[in-house]
């Protein structure tokens, strides 16, 4: 039987509009699970859409980023949003529901709040492996620069 892995990761980002309480730029932590093939390709099949009217192509890219981000979104660490309510009180946002700062809706929190976070977040993970490969400072080449990878027909 195929196993698939179902690891929850957690990427963090610099938050450098806020800072915490000894002046350094508070982190962000987005916990998230890798996309199905299913998911991925309609990542790839959402970012373009034919209008029905027109026959033109629309760029849906930004709507399909956040869509995507927020579907494999699993929660937020403790501690990366806050809630104000009207009289100004300052409540932490939390999607453990053994939390007392559990928020049902805190999905809809993040996407209306952090949107741009979901954006960087389906950028990583479902363009991530589109991005050109980095030179080592070991060997100073390209993954596919190795000898073993080059055909000597």
């Amino acid at each position: 039987m195929a196993r698939r892995n179902t690891k929850i990761n957690v990427l963090r980002f610099l938050d450098t509009l806020s800072q915490d309480d000894d002046g350094k730029p508070s982190t962000i932590g987005l916990l998230y699970r890798m996309p199905t093939t299913e998911e991925r390709q309609q990542y790839l099949d959402g970012r373009q859409v034919r209008n029905d009217t027109t026959g033109k192509l629309e760029d849906r890219t930004v709507e399909t980023r956040i869509a995507s981000g927020k579907t494999i979104l699993m929660g937020i660490e403790d501690g990366s949003f806050e809630d104000e309510d009207a009289s100004g009180n300052v409540t932490p946002v939390s999607s453990d529901k053994q939390s007392p700062h559990f928020r049902e809706d805190w999905k809809d929190f993040v996407e209306e709040f952090g949107s741009d976070l979901l954006i960087l977040l389906a950028i990583r993970i479902f363009e991530g492996s589109a991005l050109p490969a980095k030179r080592t400072a070991k060997n100073n080449q390209k993954p596919s620069d190795s000898k073993e990878d080059v055909d000597q027909d």
